[in-house]
Protein backbone atom coordinates (compact mmCIF):
# COMPACT_ATOMS: atom_id res chain seq x y z
CA UNK A 1 0.00 0.00 0.00
CA UNK A 2 2.98 2.35 0.51
CA UNK A 3 4.64 1.87 -2.78
CA UNK A 4 0.79 3.06 -4.55
CA UNK A 5 0.80 5.48 -1.98
CA UNK A 6 3.95 6.96 -2.91
CA UNK A 7 3.22 6.54 -6.78
CA UNK A 8 0.06 8.16 -6.50
CA UNK A 9 1.72 11.33 -4.24
CA UNK A 10 4.46 11.73 -7.46
CA UNK A 11 1.71 11.72 -9.82
CA UNK A 12 -0.30 14.44 -8.71
CA UNK A 13 2.96 16.21 -7.31
CA UNK A 14 4.11 16.67 -10.69
CA UNK A 15 1.28 16.62 -12.63
CA UNK A 16 0.99 20.73 -11.85
CA UNK A 17 4.47 20.94 -13.05
CA UNK A 18 4.01 19.34 -16.20
CA UNK A 19 0.59 21.46 -17.10
CA UNK A 20 2.53 24.77 -15.27
CA UNK A 21 5.69 24.48 -17.29
CA UNK A 22 3.96 24.69 -20.99
CA UNK A 23 1.45 27.13 -19.78
CA UNK A 24 4.68 29.81 -18.54
CA UNK A 25 6.62 29.23 -21.12
CA UNK A 26 4.06 30.37 -23.42
CA UNK A 27 3.52 33.56 -21.53
CA UNK A 28 7.33 33.99 -22.29
CA UNK A 29 7.13 33.63 -25.09
CA UNK A 30 7.01 37.50 -27.62
CA UNK A 31 3.97 38.07 -29.61
CA UNK A 32 3.95 37.70 -33.57
CA UNK A 33 4.94 41.04 -35.32
CA UNK A 34 1.35 40.68 -37.28
CA UNK A 35 -0.04 37.51 -36.58
CA UNK A 36 -2.78 36.62 -39.46
CA UNK A 37 -5.94 36.65 -38.44
CA UNK A 38 -9.30 34.24 -40.15
CA UNK A 39 -10.37 36.36 -43.02
CA UNK A 40 -13.97 37.59 -42.85
CA UNK A 41 -16.61 38.00 -45.66
CA UNK A 42 -15.35 41.36 -47.63
CA UNK A 43 -15.42 42.97 -50.68
CA UNK A 44 -12.74 43.82 -53.39
CA UNK A 45 -13.10 47.08 -54.26
CA UNK A 46 -9.27 47.81 -54.25
CA UNK A 47 -8.76 49.38 -57.50
CA UNK A 48 -7.34 52.94 -56.97
CA UNK A 49 -6.12 52.27 -53.43
CA UNK A 50 -3.10 52.47 -51.98
CA UNK A 51 -2.39 51.16 -47.88
CA UNK A 52 0.48 51.62 -46.17
CA UNK A 53 2.26 49.68 -43.33
CA UNK A 54 1.08 49.74 -39.79
CA UNK A 55 4.45 49.76 -38.70
CA UNK A 56 7.97 50.82 -39.96
CA UNK A 57 10.35 48.10 -41.41
CA UNK A 58 13.83 48.30 -42.97
CA UNK A 59 13.96 50.20 -46.29
CA UNK A 60 17.66 50.38 -46.45
CA UNK A 61 21.13 50.85 -44.91
CA UNK A 62 22.30 53.88 -43.88
CA UNK A 63 25.97 54.91 -42.27
CA UNK A 64 24.84 53.73 -38.73
CA UNK A 65 22.99 50.47 -40.30
CA UNK A 66 19.32 49.57 -41.52
CA UNK A 67 17.11 52.22 -41.86
CA UNK A 68 13.35 52.17 -40.65
CA UNK A 69 10.36 52.94 -42.78
CA UNK A 70 6.29 52.54 -44.11
CA UNK A 71 6.09 49.73 -46.97
CA UNK A 72 2.95 50.50 -49.35
CA UNK A 73 0.80 48.58 -51.80
CA UNK A 74 -1.19 50.22 -54.25
CA UNK A 75 -3.88 48.74 -56.55
CA UNK A 76 -4.38 50.56 -59.91
CA UNK A 77 -6.23 48.69 -63.06
CA UNK A 78 -5.86 45.08 -62.26
CA UNK A 79 -2.34 45.69 -61.05
CA UNK A 80 -1.02 45.43 -57.81
CA UNK A 81 2.67 46.73 -56.79
CA UNK A 82 4.37 46.22 -53.46
CA UNK A 83 7.13 48.52 -52.83
CA UNK A 84 9.00 47.85 -49.46
CA UNK A 85 12.40 49.52 -49.66
CA UNK A 86 14.29 50.77 -52.91
CA UNK A 87 12.43 47.80 -55.00
CA UNK A 88 8.96 46.98 -55.91
CA UNK A 89 7.25 43.97 -57.12
CA UNK A 90 4.34 44.57 -59.57
CA UNK A 91 1.54 41.86 -60.91
CA UNK A 92 -1.99 41.13 -62.05
CA UNK A 93 -4.04 40.57 -59.26
CA UNK A 94 -7.55 39.37 -58.45
CA UNK A 95 -9.63 39.45 -55.52
CA UNK A 96 -12.39 36.39 -53.93
CA UNK A 97 -15.16 39.10 -52.78
CA UNK A 98 -16.67 36.56 -50.20
CA UNK A 99 -13.81 35.97 -48.95
CA UNK A 100 -11.25 39.01 -49.43
CA UNK A 101 -8.69 37.07 -50.44
CA UNK A 102 -6.15 38.63 -52.81
CA UNK A 103 -3.97 36.79 -54.99
CA UNK A 104 -0.98 37.36 -57.07
CA UNK A 105 2.06 35.80 -58.45
CA UNK A 106 3.88 38.05 -56.37
CA UNK A 107 2.30 37.01 -53.02
CA UNK A 108 4.36 34.10 -51.19
CA UNK A 109 1.58 34.03 -47.93
CA UNK A 110 -1.40 35.29 -49.17
CA UNK A 111 -3.61 38.72 -49.09
CA UNK A 112 -6.42 39.42 -47.08
CA UNK A 113 -8.63 42.76 -47.82
CA UNK A 114 -11.15 43.77 -44.57
CA UNK A 115 -13.22 46.54 -46.46
CA UNK A 116 -15.24 47.28 -42.67
CA UNK A 117 -11.87 49.02 -41.54
CA UNK A 118 -9.37 49.75 -44.40
CA UNK A 119 -6.82 46.73 -43.42
CA UNK A 120 -5.23 44.63 -45.61
CA UNK A 121 -3.76 41.56 -44.44
CA UNK A 122 -0.35 41.81 -47.04
CA UNK A 123 2.47 38.73 -46.47
CA UNK A 124 1.25 38.14 -43.04
CA UNK A 125 2.02 42.27 -42.01
CA UNK A 126 -1.25 45.03 -41.37
CA UNK A 127 -2.06 47.93 -44.06
CA UNK A 128 -4.10 50.57 -43.35
CA UNK A 129 -5.77 52.36 -46.24
CA UNK A 130 -4.30 55.79 -46.80
CA UNK A 131 -4.95 57.27 -50.39
CA UNK A 132 -8.39 56.05 -52.55
CA UNK A 133 -8.11 57.38 -55.99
Amino acid sequence: MTLFRNILLTVFTAFPLLIATPIAQAAWMPPQDDPEPAPAPQTCDLDGSEFRSVNQYETGLGPDGPVLGFWFVRFESGVVQSRQSDYSLRDAYTCDPAEGEVSSAILRRGAWHRASDGLLLWEGRWYQQVFNY
